[in-house]
């Protein structure tokens, strides 16, 4: 296998999955809490934390020049994002002075510079904005944003550590370091003798563990015969979680990674997807959407209403980011080779 298959149906899916787990629970359709378990996003961001592993150190292996790598990520994941907050910022905005409960200059000012640094939990929402929602949050999705970011600063050195050792011990020492994460913060905890922000424990090297069975993908796919090694390693972390106390981790590690390998070990899917990935346009739009739905009355309606509504906003907003900001982002490095 040199590559992955129906990688973009997959990003979609888990994408959905996160707007139909946050719809049920930013819109209180309790009744439907099974399907919030179903199609749960923490599930569905450790997924997208897996393909990580896999194709971003796939790309920066094809072509390992520091720089152009640093510059498509860039081009990949900025541009979109600073539309979707700009945009969203000034929607709510509009929301919140229909009710006349406009936040400060000072406050928004704020809210847009942690929010286009990535820094989203520093200043997540508005006072005024969505102050009728359970929820507060404008976009309580971005969170992961930051991670994905900081895992791509890192792929360069984790590059060189591959190659001096071996993808296998790679993935090997991120699995461990994600896995002793939250025990450490335990003894810090104790240590202290106040519990810790909750934040920190889903912050690197807390998801590492997650790049690593991603990073062990990849390692199967360059060399098939890695496969048996790498499903003990898989083993082995399942087995390391249930030490350390937590269950429901090991199943999540042992299920997903199944699932994610043998959806991308099938022929290939022929859909629009191939060439129209509107799986980050609709994981960065979705959370304020629901939110605005929300504002605006909409749950009242109930949850298939509601959905239908989400899903086609969300659907269409990830459409226009896709063709007018994301693709051509994309293209620039391309454009500026052939100039030159």
């Amino acid at each position: 296998m040199s590559r992955l298959a129906n990688v973009a149906e997959l990003r979609l899916f888990f994408a959905l999955s996160v707007l139909v787990s946050h719809t049920i629970q930013l819109a209180g359709f309790s009744d439907y809490d099974i399907w919030r378990q179903i199609l749960s996003s923490e599930v569905a961001v450790q997924g997208f934390f897996i393909l990580s592993g896999f194709l971003v150190l796939g790309s920066y292996t094809k072509h390992p020049s520091e720089r152009d790598f640093y510059l498509r990520r860039l081009l990949r994941i900025y541009p979109g994002y600073v539309v979707a907050v700009l945009v969203f910022l000034a929607l709510c905005l509009t929301e919140a002075a229909s009710h006349a409960q406009l936040p400060s200059a000072a406050q928004v000012q704020r809210y847009l510079v942690a929010n286009l640094l990535l820094l989203n939990f520093l200043q997540p929402g508005l006072d005024g904005v969505f102050s009728g929602n359970a929820y507060r949050e404008i976009n309580g999705a971005l969170w992961t944003i930051k991670l994905e970011v900081m895992f791509y600063a890192l792929v360069p050195l984790l590059h060189r550590v591959a190659h001096r050792w071996s993808f296998r011990a790679l993935g090997v020492g991120l699995i461990v370091c994600g896995l002793l994460w939250r025990p450490a913060l335990g003894l810090v905890e104790a240590a202290l003798g106040h519990p810790l922000h909750q934040a920190l424990f889903h912050q690197l090297p807390g998801q590492l563990h997650f790049f690593g069975l991603g990073v062990l993908l990849f390692d199967m796919s360059r060399q098939p015969a890695q496969a048996r090694g790498n499903l003990l390693v898989l083993l082995g972390a399942a087995a390391s979680a249930l030490v350390l106390g937590d269950q429901r981790l090991a199943l999540q590690m042992l299920l997903l990674s199944a699932f994610v390998y043998a959806i991308t070990c099938l022929p290939q899917w022929r859909t629009p997807f191939e060439r129209h990935d509107l799986s980050y346009g609709v994981y960065l739009c979705h959370f304020p959407i629901i939110q605005l739905l929300i504002a605006f009355g909409l749950a009242n309606q109930g949850i298939l209403v509601f959905l239908s509504a989400t899903l086609l906003l969300a659907s269409l907003y990830a459409l226009a980011s896709w063709r007018w900001i994301e693709a051509p982002a994309l293209r620039l490095p391309t454009h500026r080779h052939r100039t030159q």
